[in-house]
């Protein structure tokens, strides 16, 4: 099954002739959804409590029912009528499959929140990333200048609610632009831009390796990009990538955080009313996280015997 979440498998370093994809790494889930035909609850685990799923592991059943009970009640029922809708877990799910972008979001709050407000203004970003620049006054180096508007324009797009300063939502979309619809474009212009070295609008297999495109002994998991860029993302197989290929190359999967809801509420959903009541969901915690005293391949059998 393909990753929950798929890092775009670049590596931007400094100078263009340094670029090199990567190996896939799945910053959240650890386990598979299915084995062949049988079900893992461990995915589930993953994707319910995010990074924290490895945590719960170490917890006494009590404790662990107990956590979820406050995670239910003061995170995740966000209209407080003591149900947990589609709309609501679907919501939270996806804030777990990016808390690792959040994570790192909350650390650059920190560093360049300069007044206290809990967001980055502008002149913040802009002074700890660039140094003091008057707006009406940029450097004279011409690509520093370049890089300045660049980042002025993707930050105003960031800024949904227009009032000038990212909260950690805003930040998160303007450090992975391919994660919001509105922001999509602006994505695979800047892959264009760091990978296309040679301006044409395309990128080739050469460029698609970076440092490794010109070696004729390469690592095991480059010659597996290799052959993905042949079989998968070249998909009208011209030996290069056009602007529809890069975006089917480097933005993530839709709709897998709302599958993911749908199939914790067709597991728990007792009354079958499409909504999970906090009883519902404590009958049938081990769907949601594990324990010190988890039997995965009981909880693994009770699943299947829920799906047939």
């Amino acid at each position: 099954m393909r990753p929950y979440y798929i890092t775009i498998l670049l590596a931007l370093a400094v100078s263009k002739s340094q670029q090199t994809v990567e190996p896939h790494r799945d910053h959240l889930y650890q386990h598979d959804h299915y084995k062949g035909s049988e079900h893992d609850v461990r995915y589930d685990h993953d994707a319910f409590l995010g990074p924290d799923a490895q945590k719960f592991e170490e917890f006494p059943p009590e404790e662990s029912k107990l956590k979820l009970k406050i995670i239910v009640t003061t995170k995740i029922d966000t209209n407080k009528d003591s149900k947990v809708s589609l709309e609501e877990l679907e919501a939270w799910i996806e804030r777990q499959r990016k808390a690792f972008m959040y994570e790192a979001i909350e650390k650059n709050i920190k560093e360049e929140d300069k007044n206290g407000d809990g967001k980055i203004s502008w002149e913040e970003y802009k002074a700890a990333k660039f140094g003091e620049w008057d707006n009406n006054n940029l450097p004279q180096d011409h690509n520093l200048r370049r890089q300045i508007q660049k980042a002025q324009h993707k930050f105003s797009m960031a800024d949904e609610d227009k009032d000038g300063k990212m909260d950690s939502d805003e930040y998160v979309n303007f450090q992975h632009p391919e994660e919001t619809k509105h922001m999509e474009e602006l994505a695979v212009d800047e892959i264009l831009e760091d990978v296309d070295q040679n301006g044409d609008g395309f990128i080739t297999i050469k460029e698609f390796l970076g440092q490794y495109g010109d070696v004729e002994k390469t690592p095991g998991w480059v010659e597996r990009e290799r052959e993905e860029f042949a079989r998968q993302f070249d998909k009208n197989k011209d030996g290069k990538l056009n602007r529809e290929e890069v975006r089917d190359w480097a933005l993530p999967q839709r709709g897998e955080s709302l599958d993911e809801a749908k199939h914790l509420i067709d597991g728990s959903d007792d009354d079958a009313d499409g909504i999970l009541s906090l009883e519902e969901i404590l009958i049938h915690w081990e769907m949601f996280v594990g324990s010190k005293a988890t039997d995965h391949g009981e909880t693994l059998r009770q699943m299947n015997r829920v799906e047939l």
